[in-house]
């Protein structure tokens, strides 16, 4: 009897690997007229080249070839799926021309749809975030979350959701992936296809792995990057190929370490590669010598080379041309995305970390109403700027009459919930007046149901800082919050008479804040609350005679913010407007009694590569009284930039600023900065009167090159004032 046991448990195990084997999958590839030939496309890898497989694809319908099954790896599975899902050659070139690269790869959507406190994040901080754990630095598994790529792949092959078997698709797909702990290849045939796809093209350290299945999964051009083997399995009897992989490297072009270790890793996969290529019956190979892999602006060149490169095989393909048979696939082929659907219900998931109605509270779509892609992507980008995930997953579910049950399940990051960021401010006018300031941020995230956090800042440099602020949501929406907070900073600051620097004070302070405040959505905020502190200011640098100031800070303050810019280093659209203001009060505590209102103003427009700018700035003292410690100051890149940072100091200020930035060299590569050259020219002053505001007007222009890297805004710029006095400057960083 136990013989017999271990016999039926051999057989079932064999029935279970038949099942799986590629005898047993090779009907996935076999046409209904099994008088013509089961025709596979297999595409490569290769990143942006990977665009020449849309202009295939297209002389292949041009000469009525009937595609019967697709395997593909990273690009080529992006392309193929979106054919398998259903998409023309037309419809895919054109979402991949106006599909934002940049913003993909760096895995957040336009700065202008960010939360406001995401914004003001960017003025301070790199584009990139740590985890701490246990007094060890966790980091992203790769250099961009992939919520914003996700969300694109889903949104590409919405026609096919719920299609877990892609024999089923409208044309038969597999997607090749790597295991990234075994390296062996993984062949993806079922489940989610847009998850598949993604898996396929997780370059490592650039996007983190999928886990599918229990697998960590990387790109799988590094162990299958032609995969005619998987379309040989899937029953083909023919393999059309198209390779648009990176060629190996000329010796004469291995002039650097990093060159050398590109072409090391690339050896072995070309190796596989060959081999591959024997065993096509027909390759196509399109010339891309001028695109390369990150190329993501040259989708067009791409198109055209592989266009031009199945044209050139035209009288090789033409033995397959069957224009019944193909009519036959472009029916069974083309698959509309859906429309009309009505959602029957909108169920919303939390996760560990986050309460799941705070999630709720950023979703808009509701049952009774019609499913609307538009608006379930920016649910979904609303999801996202909680700040914990780097996923968002949903699911549809298709009743018979059409109704849709639509559940939405975030996933959190794996390096949350305590972040740690940095930001660096370099100013030098080469004058003597220089700054180097680095900035450390540690924030514990959700921290109750609402979405407490607890942020802390310290600044080292020529200004040293440190605030601490409980930040504390009102509803679960984000909404309205309070905010307490303690700051304590020590400062230097420089005093001049007559353009001449006379004297150096140090400052130092210590002030605690409690406020109220509403977020207006992804545009601004407004706060409002009491401040009490103190604030001490000795010389440092001068004659001995210079007065030292102790004073007892305490009164009223408000802040309006409305950020709208595309980015916080050099602007090309949008507007910045701050109002700030704070009112002394004896009552509460302060040993001045004044009034300060502060507010500036930005516009920036573009056309082309030409970037139009204006900008409004002006302070009021209500009548004087302003400590010294707490006047307005003007000077520097940015302020008059004729005059050192501080040079003018008063009760009141004005300045009206107009410039124009040429964008000098566009990014042709991901990862590529922009160049800008131009200039801006402005006029004010500072006052101690009121009645003196408007008069006595000085100017200053500047010309400047300027550089928006993903570390910051660079400026190299020369101002000069209206009395010949100019002021070189070097600036990197962001602003804090």
């Amino acid at each position: 009897m136990r013989a017999m046991g271990i016999a039926a448990r051999l057989i079932m195990l064999l029935l279970m690997a038949a099942l799986v084997s590629p005898r047993a999958q090779a009907s996935a590839c076999k046409p209904a007229d099994s008088s013509r030939p089961a025709i596979a496309l297999v595409l490569s890898g290769g990143g942006a080249r990977g665009a020449a497989h849309i202009g295939v694809l297209r002389v292949l319908e041009e000469l009525q070839i009937p595609v019967d099954c697709i395997a593909g790896t990273s690009m080529g599975s992006i392309i193929g799926g979106y054919y398998a899902a259903g998409w023309s050659p037309d419809e895919i070139e054109r979402e991949l021309a106006r599909t934002d690269w940049d913003q993909v790869f760096r895995g957040e959507p336009p700065r202008k749809a960010l939360s406001f406190r995401r914004k003001q994040d960017e003025l301070k901080y790199f584009n990139f975030e740590a985890g701490l754990r246990g007094f060890h630095l966790v980091l992203p598994r790769g250099a961009t979350a992939s919520p914003i790529l996700d969300l694109l792949l889903r949104s590409k092959t919405l026609q096919v959701e719920g299609i877990r078997d892609f024999d089923q698709l409208p044309v038969p797909f597999r997607a090749v992936a790597a295991d990234l702990t075994t390296g062996e290849a993984i062949i993806l045939d079922h489940g989610e296809l847009s998850r598949a796809i993604r898996a396929s093209m997780s370059i490592p350290g650039l996007f983190p792995p999928v886990e599918l299945d229990g697998r960590l999964l990387v790109d799988g051009g590094m162990v299958d990057n032609l995969p005619v083997d998987v379309g040989r399995a899937m029953g083909a009897d023919v393999i059309i190929a198209v390779d648009v992989g990176t060629p190996l490297m000329g010796r004469e072009k291995l002039g650097s370490l990093s060159d050398v270790a590109l072409q090391g890793l690339g050896l072995a996969a070309q190796r596989q590669i060959d081999e591959q290529k024997k065993h096509a019956d027909l390759l196509i190979a399109p010339e891309l010598s001028r695109v390369e892999m990150l190329d993501f602006f040259a989708v067009g060149d791409a198109v055209r080379s592989g266009e031009a490169a199945a044209r050139a095989a035209a009288a090789s393909l033409s033995r397959y041309s069957n224009p019944e048979a193909f009519a036959a696939h472009l029916k069974r082929q083309r698959r509309a995305p859906p429309s009309g659907d009505v959602l029957r219900s909108v169920n919303v998931d939390g996760s560990p970390r986050v309460d799941a109605r705070r999630v709720r509270a950023r979703v808009h779509a509701v049952a009774g109403e019609k499913l609307d892609l538009d608006e379930l992507n920016h649910d979904l980008g609303r999801i996202v700027q909680i700040g914990e995930f780097d996923r968002v997953d949903f699911d549809f579910v298709r009743a018979g009459d059409g109704a849709v049950d639509l559940s939405l399940h975030p996933r959190d990051n794996d390096w949350g919930p305590l972040y740690l960021r940095a930001g660096i401010d370099v100013t030098d006018d080469f004058e003597g007046h220089n700054a180097f300031n680095v900035l450390f941020n540690l924030t514990r995230t959700s921290l109750d149901a609402l979405g407490a956090e607890w942020r802390n800042e310290f600044q080292i440099g020529r200004t040293r800082r440190v605030q601490s602020e409980w930040y504390q949501p009102l509803d679960f929406g984000g909404r309205w919050f309070s905010s307490t907070a303690g700051e304590y900073g020590l400062r230097v600051s420089d005093v001049f008479l007559d353009r001449e620097k006379i004297a150096e004070y140090s400052v130092e302070y210590f002030y605690g804040d409690e406020e109220l405040g509403i977020q207006l959505g992804e545009y601004g905020e407004a706060r409002a609350g009491v401040r009490r502190g103190r604030a001490h200011a000795r010389p440092t640098v001068g004659t001995p005679d210079l007065p030292s100031l102790d004073a007892d800070v305490g009164g009223v303050t408000a802040r309006f913010i409305v950020d709208r810019l595309d980015s916080a280093g050099v602007p090309r659209e949008g507007n910045l407007l701050r109002v700030e203001f704070f009112r002394a009060e004896t009552d509460l505590g302060s040993d001045f009694r004044y009034e300060k209102l502060d507010a500036d103003w930005w516009i920036f427009t573009s056309l082309g590569r030409n970037t139009l700018f204006l900008a409004l700035a002006g302070g009021t003292a209500f009548g004087g009284g302003i400590p010294a410690y707490d006047q307005f100051e003007l000077g520097g890149l940015f302020s008059l930039s004729g005059y050192a940072e501080g040079e003018l100091r008063g009760q009141y200020f004005g300045v009206a600023r107009a410039g124009y930035m040429f964008q000098l060299l566009q990014p042709e590569k991901l990862f590529k900065s922009p160049i800008y050259v131009g200039g801006w020219g402005e006029v004010g002053n500072v006052w101690q009167q009121s009645r003196e505001f408007g008069r006595d007007l000085v100017s200053a222009g500047t010309i400047a090159l300027a550089a928006d890297t993903r570390f910051g805004a660079l400026y190299l710029a020369y101002g000069v004032a209206d009395d010949g006095r100019g002021n070189f400057y070097i600036k990197f960083g962001q602003r804090f």
